[in-house]
């Protein structure tokens, strides 16, 4: 019996001190802790290169849009100088007809 009971209390020792040796270390935790803050600020930087990499998309897409207006704006201001010129000439046909109607 004594034997028995002295087996237990070992064992109940050994489980003690295997729960102690299964809590990790202050330089563990600390360890542990530096990785993932070390983690999450590649996270973020990933993060900030790829809302960095959009920004720049979105500029060149306005910046390509912008581009595109203006071109707009310039075909719209020669087809309105066109238009004059037409109504320009058709008026002046006109004077001139209506010039030679009054001598005629």
């Amino acid at each position: 019996m004594k034997t028995w009971i002295r087996k237990v209390v070992l064992e109940e020792e050994d489980d003690i001190v295997k729960k102690i040796d299964s809590k990790p270390s202050l330089a563990e935790e600390a360890a542990a802790a530096a990785k993932a803050a070390a983690a999450a600020a590649a996270d973020v930087a990933k993060a900030s290169q790829e809302m960095l990499n959009s920004k720049n998309e979105e500029r060149r897409c306005f910046e390509e849009f912008t581009n595109l207006l203006d071109v707009q704006v310039r075909e719209m201001k020669s087809m309105t100088n066109a238009i004059g010129k037409l109504e320009g000439t058709e008026k002046l046909l006109s004077e001139q007809e209506d010039i030679r109607n009054f001598y005629s």
